[in-house]
């Protein structure tokens, strides 16, 4: 069972959310705060959660330190920054939450939670270990992609980078696909290579995806479908 602790003052959305989280089978939520204060630190060091869950305004520097700190304490920590203002993220601020051999993270705005559910596949997502970055929240000035970058792609590596896009973990596009994840990560590398490296303190992942957002083509976007 996953001890979840929840960081966001009061409002609706965060009553309904934690409500619904309360009855989730898979969830133990183990401590609520309105704000990332000294106190609640302490709090969350003494419960030592598997995943925080920080509702706030923006991720500045005060905040990422913050967590910086939280992940020193608890090196296991999956963390799930939720964002009041979809307004880009300070390369410096991302650097703090990867720092080291850190776990998992989630950078969303508010507003692209719509459903709990939505809230637990990103859960469920940063517990593995893996990055989710809102696109619109990524550092302003990333290059665009170049026709070559994504042309240069093979069919199975543009239908990957079609599911990564989708937010699937590697193991869910292994099973979309029908292949082992060991197969998914060599094709990732692959995308990897090809696209080129990453600005700094942006995730290989996160730059993959936005280059293929950025692009207007995407022969693949029936991939994306969920069936009902």
């Amino acid at each position: 069972m996953l001890r979840i602790f929840w960081v966001e003052p009061e409002s609706l959305f965060r009553s309904l959310l934690v409500s619904a989280l309360e009855h989730d089978g898979e969830c133990l939520l183990v401590g609520k705060e309105p704000t990332l204060t000294d106190s609640a630190m302490g709090h969350i060091q003494i419960v030592k959660p598997d995943v925080l869950v920080v509702g706030i305004p923006r991720l500045d520097f005060a905040s990422a330190t913050a967590l910086e700190a939280l992940r020193n304490e608890i090196p296991s920590l999956a963390i799930v920054v939720l964002l009041a203002v979809a307004d880009p993220v300070d390369r410096a601020c991302l650097a703090h939450l990867r720092a080291g051999d850190s776990p998992g993270y989630a950078i969303i705005a508010e507003y692209g939670i719509a459903r709990v559910d939505d809230l637990m596949q990103t859960i469920r997502t940063v517990v593995e270990g893996r990055i989710i970055m809102d696109t619109k929240l990524l550092p302003n000035h990333l290059p665009e992609p170049t026709p070559d970058e994504l042309a240069d792609l093979s069919q199975r590596e543009s239908q990957v980078l079609s599911l990564m896009a989708a937010g699937l973990t590697n193991g869910g596009i292994g099973e979309r696909l029908f292949i082992t994840t060991k197969t998914v990560e060599r094709h990732t590398q692959n995308i990897y290579t090809k696209i080129g490296s990453p600005p700094p303190a942006i995730q290989p992942r996160a730059y993959a995806v936005a280059k293929f957002q950025a692009s207007a083509h995407d022969p693949y976007a029936d991939l994306l479908k969920i069936s009902a």
